[in-house]
């Protein structure tokens, strides 16, 4: 008897607890490994739940410690390794169950008629595509007829191809098409495609004339406002509160209008609007709407509202413009328009001039950061205010979800920066220190190495202040570090570790490992470290950390000063 052999080629490594196995000179595939096969190392097992690649597997969670370089054992344990006696027991079954009668046998959409060696009397073929149905006496395949539902297709289209049981409308009656063979063109009532499935029905006699508004009235009333009572023809539609217009048959221009009552062949019209003047006695009514208050015209195209940021408030309407970027220009920061030229300030929408509008960093502290405020007067913003008083969302009416200085509805947020010694704005590469409130777009920060940087504590430490890229970023921004770098340990059979730090030595989740130390020549080995995290709003630096077992030295490496050659901390902001 043969025994099994497992795959062992290479080395694993798995998180405790983790799913995710990752082998160094493996070679799995479809064939070798398989879902269901036994991932063994050391004490401990688990389940192969998807082989992903030929050095990647997917695992049920890892019950043991952490594995680095491991060896392993995968066994195969998967059941379909073995096609057992129980698979031909079902087909045994499968075709006993066709010996019946009364079993339907199914004929393919290209044959005209079930295949003769099919089938044992008392058994059916239907033929769903047609609705055709057979039935086997003596040993032959008898036609019964066509079998199918009704198909309901809307009304009757020529260039449509109709087929038994599709049933059209026409002129108000129904048909069911009958002809075996499909087709088209054959309009209703031709009798050799059609059947008269519902006819239409006959026009019902007309029904009595109902109440309508109107009437008239020779009662003598002078035009003028309050209550107006009129004899007119009983039977009319008018209810109690319906707002009636009653106009002179001579002249329509004399009328009066208001509120009516009426009840038999009295009506009573509260009169609160008139035109004309005069005594008349030829009245005739209609119903008419509410005259509206007439405070508006069309000609000012809403511009005679009298408050337009309570009626934006009332329509529901955005009022809140952000058309415009903060950047760094020339040493300044400006305020440029883009996508439009409108900021919303104080409720107004305010335009940013072409030109833009700018703010030195005279006068202001370094180390220092600001939130920049635009003001306007006359409808254009005029300057740009640097503040240390945060900002908040106003809700104030007519100016509501703008971002405001607290507590002030004459500034509107526009950015943030941070002064440097000079006093100076600066927005460089290992500095981003100026992020717009509006129409945000991605930024990189770079720091790289200027030489090969070493550490031998056990403890976390920072490489070096080189390494920081300082940034300034919104609270609801992510940011994210992405070094592009290399290590090494220079002390053979020692551990040594990487991490991301922000704003000290605290190291973010996840970390890199070089572990095969072979003296101060030690192999380069690529760190895979990254963190994504939103930071509190404002000031801060990522850095690269690492920490030491026992005696070893860890190293991020440097080969010249030239893009590709050196090591490099990347962050990535939005402002």
């Amino acid at each position: 008897m043969t025994a099994l052999v497992p795959y062992e080629t290479g080395t694993v490594s798995v998180a405790a607890d983790g799913t995710a196995v990752t082998g160094v000179g493996t070679i799995w595939s479809g064939t070798n490994v398989r879902p269901g096969d036994r991932f063994d190392s050391g004490h401990f097992s688990a389940l192969i739940v998807e082989v992903v690649d030929e050095t990647h597997l997917t695992i049920t969670p890892w019950p043991g410690s952490t594995l680095s370089g491991a060896p392993y054992k995968i066994w195969p344990n998967y059941p379909q390794r073995v096609v057992g006696a129980e698979a031909m027991a079902t087909v045994n079954q499968l075709v006993a169950a066709l010996d019946v009668d009364g079993f339907i046998w199914f004929v393919a959409a290209d044959l005209t008629e079930p295949d003769p060696s099919l089938g044992n009397d008392g058994q059916y073929a239907d033929q769903p595509t047609t609705g055709k149905k057979w039935v086997k006496v003596g040993g032959v395949w008898t036609y019964l007829g066509i079998f199918k539902a009704f198909q309901f297709t809307g009304a009757y289209n020529v260039v449509t191809t109709y087929s038994v049981g599709d049933v059209m409308t026409d002129a108000g009656s129904s048909y069911v098409w009958i002809n075996p063979t499909p087709g088209s063109g054959h309009a209703a009532p031709n009798p050799t495609y059609w059947q008269l499935l519902a006819a239409k029905g006959e026009t019902g006699a007309a029904g009595p004339t109902g109440a309508g508004y109107g009437g008239t009235s020779t009662t003598s009333r002078t035009i003028g406002t309050g209550s107006q009572a009129f004899t007119t023809q009983a039977g009319l539609a008018y209810q109690d509160g319906a707002r009636v217009r009653a106009s002179s048959a001579a002249n329509t221009s004399n009328w009066m209008a208001g509120l009516a009552t009426y009840a038999g062949t009295t009506l009573t019209i509260n009169a609160d609007e008139t035109n004309g003047s005069g005594t008349h006695d030829d009245w005739i009514f209609n119903v008419v709407g509410e005259s509206g208050a007439g405070d508006l015209s069309s000609a000012n195209n809403l511009s005679d509202l009298a408050n337009k940021s309570m009626a934006r408030d009332n329509l529901g309407v955005p009022q809140s413009y952000g058309q415009c970027r903060l950047t760094l220009s020339g040493g300044n920061l400006v305020l440029s328009p883009l996508n439009g030229n409108l900021l919303t300030v104080n409720g107004t929408p305010s335009v940013v001039p072409d030109a833009g509008v700018s703010l030195a960093a005279t006068g202001l502290s370094p180390g220092t950061t600001y939130f920049i405020y635009a003001t306007a007067s006359g409808g254009t913003i005029n300057a740009l205010e640097a503040s240390t008083t945060a900002h908040a969302t106003s809700t104030t009416a007519g100016n509501k979800g703008t971002e405001i200085k607290t507590g002030d509805n004459t500034r509107t947020l526009v950015g943030i920066a941070r002064a440097v010694t000079g006093p100076a704005w600066v927005d460089s590469g290992s500095q981003r220190f100026v992020l717009s409130w509006f129409n945000r777009s991605g930024k990189s920060g770079v720091a790289n190495t200027t030489a090969t940087r070493s550490i031998t504590n056990a403890s976390w430490t920072e490489f070096h202040s080189e390494l920081r890229v300082e940034f300034l970023t919104w609270a609801d921004e992510l940011v994210e570090v992405n070094p592009s770098a290399s290590g090494y340990v220079g002390v053979a059979s020692q551990v040594t570790f990487f991490a991301i730090g922000f704003d000290g030595t605290t190291p973010e989740p996840g970390m890199s490992t070089i572990s095969d130390g072979s003296g101060s020549g030690g192999s380069l080995r690529p760190l895979s470290l990254s963190a994504r995290r939103r930071l509190s709003e404002g000031y801060h630096y990522a850095t690269l950390l690492g920490g030491n077992n026992a005696s070893a030295q860890a190293s991020i490496y440097f080969g010249s000063a030239a893009d590709g050659s050196r090591s490099a901390n990347i962050v990535s902001v939005m402002g």
